[in-house]
Formats: C-alpha cells, structure tokens, sequence
C-alpha cells in the first residue's frame, strides 16, 4: 500500500502519451483520448485519498502529484487548442498554463525560503481543478453547438477561478516572507 500512491501519479504521467496519440489519430480514436483522460482524473483523486487514508504521505508523492496534475492539463489543453484554433480558447488555456507555472514557481521559491507549507493546496484549487476537467473532458470529446458553448463557458470559469487561486496564493507567499523578515529583524 505504501507505493501505490506514488505509483498512481507515475501512471497519470505515462498516460498522457496514450493520450496524445489517439487524440492526434483518426476521429473514430479520440474517445480513448478522452478515457485516457478521464482514468488520469480519477487516479488524481485516487492517489491522494489513499496517501491521507493510509498515512503513506511522501516528499516523492508531495513532488510527483502536482507535476503530474500540470502535465496532463497542460498537455490537455494544448490539444485543445490545436483542435480549435480559437481565440475563446486559446485566452483561458494560456492563463491556465501560466498560473501552473507561475505556482510550480512560487512553490519552489517558498521552499528555498523554508516556507512551504505557506503555499499549500487549498480548496479553491482543487474547486479550480475540478472545473479545468471536466471543460477538458467536454472539449476534448468534439462537440459542437451547446455542448461546446458549455465547454467552452467552463474553461473560462476556470480560468476566472485560476486567477483568483493563484492571487491566493502569491498573497499568502507575501505575507509569509514579510512575516519571516519581521521576524529576523525582532
């Protein structure tokens, strides 16, 4: 039990490859892009219920599970662009992208800086997280006239709501650093 959540991320990784191929393959393939997808989301809930559940929680896994998560949605959505080549979703896909760096970023900063928990996930993350799946799921399923309006609405409100989370974030990172300065100085 003690590796499978490590093993579960390592999976979500490897999975994008499967992915990408039958997406870029013919029409009648792009629904096993989509299942490759789908299983990748629900080892992400997966992996991490079983760290929490089983106590098995690990500085691999606290690295690998993000990096995961950020590969297949960045990929993801990178397809999505190529399929659509359309500013409606070009726009959210580049604020998603850049906020995953932007974090990856910040992550790495607080943790020179011996802050790390300060930047920890919150719940309007894994809210966001959410949202950018199943906008990923809908678009990447091809569909047009509604369906695609509602694809395309949920990319949007999960790039308002990505942009909120990483505010989140940077603030709590300020606050932090201010504190610790303040703190060096007393």
């Amino acid at each position: 039990m003690k590796h499978i959540p490590n093993f579960l991320s390592i999976v979500r990784v490897f999975l994008i490859f499967p992915m990408v191929y039958c997406f870029l393959s013919p029409q009648e393939w792009q629904h096993l892009a989509v299942g490759c997808f789908v299983f990748a989301c629900l080892t992400d809930g997966m992996d991490g219920y079983l760290a929490r559940r089983y106590s098995v929680e690990s500085k691999f896994g606290a690295f690998i599970d993000p990096v995961a998560d950020k590969l297949l949605v960045s990929v993801s959505l990178i397809l999505i662009v190529f399929s659509y080549v359309d500013i409606l979703v070009l726009v959210p896909a580049i604020i998603i992208i850049s906020r995953e760096i932007v974090i990856s970023a910040l992550r790495e900063w607080m943790a020179l800086e011996a802050l790390s928990s300060k930047v920890s996930v919150s719940w309007l993350g894994k809210f966001k997280t959410t949202f950018q799946m199943l906008a990923i799921v809908i678009l990447m399923t091809v569909p047009d006239g509604f369906v695609l309006t509602f694809g395309i609405y949920l990319l949007w409100l999960s790039a308002a709501i990505t942009i909120l989370s990483m505010s989140q974030y940077i603030i709590h990172a300020i606050v932090s650093i201010q504190e610790k300065q303040l703190k060096r100085l007393n």
